[in-house]
């Protein structure tokens, strides 16, 4: 892919807050207005179709719609988009994730996803689209306001250093109330590294903050700090929602904690 075609995206401006359905199509993709190029008529088509297939509201179309979706937020990621409105084209595609996930009763996947979207979009947090099948679940699972408000300096102790993943490592930090007996890391998926990032030999660590719930499941995701490349913001957070932990106990009986953990990307290690 042409570098002017990871540019003209990362230009893109949206108005997700007062958007319409044809403003959110044309908007998220300003083709005629920042260029032709193939790969940006595939993007565009792609996200229309998304979107229109999820306005039919049936599983199967919901089928179609989380495939596309998936696929296009893979492209995005491999693209290297960035800045700002390459946060929010990446939000608005998971959010579109999200509500598929939901109507094909993957609750969890898209309580993950929709959290995702307001943390690359934060203006999501206040529209919905048209989808009004959703938007209870959307309003239920909202990030609370103290969560955006969480200081930017990783706090002291330490849950355990599971093995690095090829191209990256991690760090866990439990910070509620000290548990008897801390979670364990018992599976991990590797975090995937972007191939535009690959390209441009760029490295970093995301600090991403979530809930463990009594599962030992990752809940409520939030970028506590950012490395300033969004897309590996994005393949963090991508990664620790396939996690799971043995779960943190105290007084033998499973709690929710709260989790900071890192994720590194470098091709020199």
């Amino acid at each position: 892919m042409k570098v002017v075609n990871r540019v003209v995206l990362a230009m893109v401006v949206l108005s997700w807050a007062s958007a319409s359905r044809a403003q959110i199509a044309s908007q998220w993709c300003d083709v005629e207005r920042w260029g032709s190029g193939s790969q940006m008529v595939a993007w565009n088509r792609s996200f229309t179709e998304t979107y229109e297939a999820l306005r039919k509201n049936d599983p199967a179309a919901a089928k179609k719609a989380a495939k596309r979706a998936r696929r296009l937020l893979d492209d995005l990621l491999d693209a290297f988009v960035s800045g700002p409105n390459g946060s929010r084209s990446l939000g608005l595609t998971t959010y579109l994730l999200a509500v598929a996930e939901q109507r094909l009763g993957k609750s969890d996947d898209a309580a993950w996803h929709w959290q995702m979207a307001q943390d690359l979009a934060p203006e999501l947090r206040n529209a919905y689209g048209d989808f009004e099948d959703v938007i209870p679940f959307l309003r239920a699972h909202l990030i609370p306001a103290e969560r955006w408000d969480a200081a930017t300096t990783q706090p002291p102790g330490n849950a355990g250093n599971p093995a690095p993943p090829s191209g990256g490592s991690v760090a866990g930090t439990v910070r509620d109330a000290e548990p008897t007996t801390p979670p364990v890391l018992k599976h991990i998926v590797n975090p995937s590294y972007p191939r535009g990032a690959r390209e441009f030999h760029l490295d970093g660590a995301t600090v991403v903050d979530a809930y463990l719930d009594t599962k030992g499941i990752p809940r409520e995701p939030t970028v506590r700090r950012g490395c300033g490349v969004t897309v590996f913001d994005v393949a963090a957070m991508d990664a620790v929602r396939q996690w799971r932990y043995e779960p943190a106990t105290r007084s033998g009986k499973p709690v929710r904690v709260f989790l900071t953990v890192t994720v590194t990307f470098s091709l020199y290690r």
